[in-house]
């Protein structure tokens, strides 16, 4: 196959995600892994996409774009009920939780399984999905609200959120990029913060599709974090990079069945 037409399909699968990598393409191309790697930079240096740990995204995915609510949760579906089961297995019987904003985070209350939970939330969307059901002693943070992910923020969320202990926090992320979770918005970002400090077991909720993403405000170090939940199509090679940081689970683990 001539260098053209290979870094043509690699265009190709690029356009179909936002994510390549090298090992998919020596699959599909058959060709060496080097070969991709100089096809890789080579189209990298006609600004044709970024090259990132493992092989490359597309230029667009590096927009900072915060879509609205509906729109994100037509995104993964099944990936982030993935990522919720495992978060919901690790919620034991009377444990106090903070679960933060995200359409990940709304799957929860779906696949908690536990008999009585003290529930803390600053995200009204969050807040409706464990609302009517007895087993959830429930608390929203109130302050100024945040239409595009229906979510509390403010001076008068940051004060409630920083007086409030919980044994674990939830939260969710745009993006995770080395070291940083990254989120669209740095007051929403504060908020997190805020209540991750607070929390003596501290989860992030990401699916596999915003790691190695960045976003506008970075909120949290990986190295803080207790563990980062994903799915099972995370990359094994950025999974071994990113457990260098944090715990990885992306299955749930037999101890939480």
């Amino acid at each position: 196959m001539l260098k053209e037409e290979r870094q043509e399909l690699i265009l190709e699968s690029l356009n179909k995600a936002d994510i390549i990598r090298v090992a998919d393409l020596t699959r599909k191309l058959e060709a060496t892994e080097m070969t991709i790697r100089r096809d890789l930079q080579s189209l990298e240096e006609r600004g044709l996409l970024i090259r990132i740990h493992g092989g490359a995204r597309s230029k667009e995915s590096a927009k900072f774009e915060e879509l609205s609510l509906n729109e994100k949760r037509g995104i993964n579906t099944e990936n982030k009920i993935e990522v919720a089961k495992i978060a919901a297995s690790l919620v034991k019987d009377h444990d106090i939780i903070y679960v933060g904003p995200g359409t990940t985070a709304e799957f929860l209350a779906d696949y908690i399984k536990v008999s009585n939970v003290k529930v803390v939330t600053n995200c009204l969307s969050v807040f409706e999905r464990f609302r009517g059901d007895d087993r959830f002693d429930l608390i929203l943070v109130g302050g100024r609200l945040r239409a595009k992910t229906n979510t509390f923020v403010g001076s008068f969320a940051n004060d409630m959120l920083a007086k409030i202990r919980v044994k674990i926090a939830f939260i969710g992320a745009n993006g995770v990029a080395g070291n940083d979770v990254m989120t669209s918005n740095e007051e929403e970002g504060h908020c997190q913060k805020i209540i991750m400090n607070n929390a003596i077991e501290r989860y992030l909720l990401c699916d596999s599709s915003k790691i190695e993403k960045e976003d506008f405000y970075t909120l949290y170090n990986l190295e803080e974090i207790t563990a980062l939940l994903t799915d099972s199509k995370i990359d094994p090679d950025l999974k071994l990079k990113y457990s260098k940081y944090c715990k990885i689970m992306n299955a749930v683990q037999e101890e939480n069945l």
